[in-house]
């Protein structure tokens, strides 16, 4: 992660050392994009390019996610940064209950937060991380032991049984691994109670295929795609699992001891999108997770092969037809639990596909085989009756 410094540029007095002054700031913040230098906090919302890209000024004239509580489910988060605070509700550490997960020593689970609810800080909020829905709270929830580097199956299962108890709509899931039974039982916990899970597919070279949670039936699993709206090939792994697509590369966020960095990974996508199905929540309270994910695969933009494919899912997410364009509800709309989980029919297209063709291999072996061991038997007869 690229460090930003959270500190503002000195102002001298003479006209000739500000303009010099502006002008080294300026530099200061190209160079922060492209190489990886500080730059100051009063820049960080002009680097945050996917708010252009997704309209964030329209988006927030429809909804901005009041009364929708979005779990994030990773290395708890740093409720006192400036463009967090009083919207980050006491939560859980699932290692310990004696903590509420309002604290955070790595550092992702608060950029992931100021992803989906910042709300800035300074006059009018105009400073630091404007989120995709920035009136939404926060439920942090810490699946991270102290001390690892990666969470735990356990505590990432109680993490998401936990949340989902504690009045989260929308779970936000910025992490992946491999399948574990304790994580699959809280995903479907979660979503027979009509929580829409997001998860990150996973980053390259790490990942070689799509992690868990976001490979499991159900789950809302999101690949990176680029400034130009293109896949970034180079930082986020594709599967047949991948459902939706959205910016990933170069994401500035909120960090540790109120600075701001520079990212590029699957885990800004998913949390973006856990932002706008926040937005959604927020505008359509009615709607249960299955509902919400309908709406925003009816209204992404589709790239690469026609239809669903591998690297953008069913398309690149667009937050504002999403919140307004006229979309069929889908027939979960009674409210009963759902059961029908979202990639129901991806499964059918793909899934179920792979699944025929690996069992008719798996035949086709056998047959070969015992079609080795009849001729094999049938030559030693006859090399006997011949002896």
């Amino acid at each position: 992660m690229t460090s930003v410094s959270s500190g503002r540029p000195s102002r001298g007095a003479v006209p000739g050392r500000i303009a010099r002054a502006a002008l080294a700031a300026a530099v200061a913040v190209s160079c922060a994009l492209a190489t990886g230098t500080p730059a100051y906090a009063d820049q960080t919302r002009d680097a945050q390019w996917y708010a252009d890209t997704w309209k964030y000024d329209q988006l927030h004239a429809v909804s901005q996610g009041e009364g929708v509580t979005v779990a994030v489910v990773d290395t708890g988060v740093q409720a006192g940064h400036p463009d967090l605070t009083g919207s980050v509700l006491p939560g859980l550490d699932a290692w310990s209950p004696a903590k509420d997960g309002r604290q955070d020593s790595i550092g992702h689970g608060t950029a992931m937060a100021s992803l989906i609810a910042g709300h800035g800080h300074g006059t009018d909020g105009r400073d630091g991380i404007l989120g995709v829905a920035p009136k939404a709270k926060i439920l942090p929830v810490g699946a991270y032991p102290p001390g690892a580097k990666d969470f735990t199956p356990n505590d990432l299962g109680t993490g998401i049984r936990w949340a989902t108890d504690h009045g989260a709509q929308v779970i936000c899931l910025a992490l992946g691994g491999g399948s574990d039974p304790q994580i699959e039982s809280g995903v479907k916990y979660a979503l027979a109670r009509g929580v829409i899970l997001v998860a990150a597919v996973g980053n390259k070279p790490r990942a070689h295929s799509v992690n868990f949670p976001a490979a499991y039936q159900g789950v809302v699993a999101v690949s990176a795609t680029d400034k130009s709206g293109t896949f970034a090939k180079d930082v986020s792994v594709s599967g047949f699992e991948v459902l939706l697509s959205a910016p990933g590369t170069n994401v500035i966020s909120a960090a540790l001891d109120n600075r701001y960095d520079t990212e590029s990974g699957t885990s800004s996508s998913a949390a973006l999108v856990a932002g706008v199905a926040a937005l959604i929540k927020a505008r359509y309270p009615e709607l249960n997770g299955q509902q919400i994910y309908q709406r925003m695969k009816a209204t992404a933009v589709d790239k690469g092969a026609a239809g669903h494919d591998e690297e953008y899912g069913y398309g690149v997410v667009d937050p504002l037809a999403a919140l307004t364009k006229d979309v069929p509800v889908a027939s979960a709309s009674a409210g009963a639990p759902v059961t029908a989980t979202p990639p129901a029919d991806l499964g059918e297209e793909t899934g179920t596909g792979k699944k025929i063709l690996l069992s008719v291999l798996v035949i086709a072996g056998w047959l070969v085989v015992v079609g080795l061991i009849v001729g094999l038997v049938v030559y030693l007869v006859r090399r006997r009756r011949r002896r």
